[in-house]
């Protein structure tokens, strides 16, 4: 639904699936592709994504017709700072034990949210969220029984349309309390710098994506390693869409990590959007959560 109402697409370079798909959109609308560097840690990266921040502000300038002054990008960025507050602290309730949200109501909640046009009352849905939670936790009132398995998602599939299997996790009497990944905690708890340039600390901000199409990714694995502690982690499963090459091959890396670390059940799933393996994720879940429930 929102796809006719857009006067112009942005993309960027983090997906192969992606580049080509742009190409096909292209045919639709006006559409600016942003070159995103995938060795983030070297000193040529930050000025390339600085220059490539720049031109999308140029395009947006042209096709919308509108001034981005410094004064509102600052003022943007100090908005989207307080959402991103928001945010974290509404993910952070579910530190609690019980929940006081299941995921597949939190992940429903926050999308529907994210495409308000409007962000004030989009800040004031999360605020008014937040403090709904908080209550539940003030009187005792979780959303699910104390013996749930507590799981961490890593990977894909953190938005309304693609969460197939966290919703069969839940169905099958898990509890996602902890999301890593594309529209987890991890990518909301880094601020933009409020002090700095504001097209540089938008560039910066955004290069520290933790992407596995980065190069080394060394802090996605630190993130995985501190949420599973955080959040009192009894099995994690890491998602992967069959077109990403990239988070594939990662999953290795997070397998080590979760069993050799921390001595956890781990499940590796691929899928894509259709539902023709329904049935047989739903068998592997329901195993992995009984290897989970054994444990304790």
């Amino acid at each position: 639904p929102i796809f006719p109402l857009t006067d112009c697409i942005v993309g960027e370079t983090t997906c192969d699936g992606r580049k080509k798909m742009y190409e096909l959109l292209s045919w639709e609308k006006p559409m600016h592709i942003m070159e995103l560097p995938q060795m983030p840690d070297e000193k040529e990266a930050l000025v390339h994504w600085i220059a490539e921040v720049k031109k999308l502000k140029i395009f947006i300038e042209e096709q919308l017709g509108v001034k981005i002054t410094e004064e509102k990008l600052k003022q943007s960025i100090k908005d989207v700072n307080e959402e991103r507050r928001l945010l974290v602290e509404i993910h952070k309730c579910r530190k609690e034990h019980p929940v006081p949200v299941m995921g597949v109501d939190l992940v429903g909640l926050t999308t529907k949210f994210a495409y308000s046009v409007d962000r004030k009352p989009y800040k004031e849905k999360l605020g008014n969220l937040l403090e709904g939670l908080k209550y539940r936790i003030q009187n005792r009132e979780p959303a699910c029984s104390p013996d749930r398995p507590r799981i961490l998602w890593t990977g894909l599939g953190n938005s309304l349309g693609c969460d197939k299997v966290l919703k069969l996790v839940e169905e099958c009497g898990g509890v996602v309390v902890c999301q890593e990944g594309c529209g987890g905690i991890t990518r909301i708890e880094d601020m933009v710098d409020e002090k700095k340039d504001p097209i540089e600390a938008i560039a910066e901000r955004y290069l520290r994506v933790t992407c596995s199409c980065m190069t080394p990714n060394t802090t996605r694995f630190k993130d995985i390693d501190r949420l599973i502690t955080e959040y009192n982690i009894q099995g994690v499963i890491d998602l992967t869409w069959q077109f990403c090459h990239t988070f594939n091959i990662e999953s290795y890396r997070v397998k080590e990590l979760v069993k050799g670390k921390h001595g956890l059940p781990f499940l590796h799933i691929v899928t894509d959007f259709s539902q023709s393996d329904i049935g047989q994720l739903r068998v592997r879940i329901e195993g992995f959560l009984e290897q989970i429930s054994l444990r304790n």
